[in-house]
């Protein structure tokens, strides 16, 4: 465990233990022994966010859980997850989720926004990466990963999921990046279509070079039929967006047409082949 990571993992110690109540960056600091400018500089760099989203999305997650499995009132709810008033809860809901709380609630299905982080083994620059074809035995570790990167994929069927899992590791179109021996990160795609079907980099191993590795892999094994390569993510402006889109367009993608995907506002992302090639040979 690196210094950083130690005070980021006392950090969300904590913040679990206290969702419900006042969860400033000095209490925080306080309770963990770290000065503020250090805990928020940490907790950022493990994270990939700040302390103040992290609060705020497992607040709201741990909301829509109750909304969904309890007959509970909405500002009962609120009061009980840290916010003032239903409004302003039903304001900061619907930015995440895209629904207000009885939307949620009517709807009567639960997907989590962001689950409890797990920053234990961050990897510092220049740790070997190596890349390889998933197998079954991978099942475990692949959907733990997932676990923690369930923001970039809102509005998940898990057991569908499951279902295209299984067909990606058949027919080896499924990736997953170690680093000491340890999944970092995962990527599953079609071969003849060039789609990024799901990508994920576990949060203390982004930037690390971790999405440079896997989507090179990735281009080693399309058919030499495909020249654009494509995947969807957040649209711009996206409160619930963590990072995944700017990473996306920082390795050359564009912005392409507007979808809907299981009633979620998303944006389809293409690259050329050769320009997604040279990007990620760029140091």
């Amino acid at each position: 465990m690196t210094k950083y990571a130690t005070a980021s993992v006392l950090a969300v110690e904590y913040i679990e233990k206290n969702l419900a109540d006042g969860l400033g960056l000095s209490e925080v600091a306080g309770a963990t022994n770290y000065s503020k400018h250090y805990l928020h500089r940490s907790f950022s760099r493990d994270a990939g966010m700040t302390m103040g989203d992290y609060v705020s999305r497992r607040r709201l997650t741990e909301a829509a859980k109750m909304l969904v499995f309890t007959d509970r009132p909405v500002l009962d709810i609120a009061v009980s997850v840290g916010f003032g008033s239903q409004q302003a809860f039903s304001a900061a809901f619907k930015r995440m989720f895209k629904k207000t709380p009885g939307q949620y609630r009517a709807a009567e299905e639960f997907w989590p926004l962001q689950s409890r982080l797990r920053l234990e083994g961050a990897v510092p620059r220049g740790t070997d990466l190596s890349v390889r074809f998933a197998h079954p035995s991978d099942r475990s570790d692949w959907m733990a990963l997932l676990d923690q990167v369930v923001d970039g994929y809102p509005h998940l069927d898990e057991a569908e999921y499951l279902t295209h899992l299984d067909r990606a590791m058949a027919r080896r179109e499924a990736l997953v990046c170690e680093a000491d021996g340890r999944m970092v990160g995962a990527l599953a795609f079609s071969r003849e279509e060039g789609t990024i079907d799901f990508m994920g980099v576990l949060p203390p191993a982004r930037g690390n070079g971790v999405s440079k590795a896997l989507l090179a892999a990735a281009l080693g094994e399309l058919s030499s039929r495909v020249e654009v390569v494509s995947t969807t993510t957040f649209r711009e402006g996206d409160a619930a967006d963590t990072g995944w889109r700017a990473e996306l367009l920082s390795l050359g993608f564009a912005e392409a047409e507007l979808l809907v995907e299981f009633g979620y506002p998303t944006q389809r992302l293409v690259v050329s082949r050769n320009a997604l090639r040279e990007a990620c040979d760029a140091e």
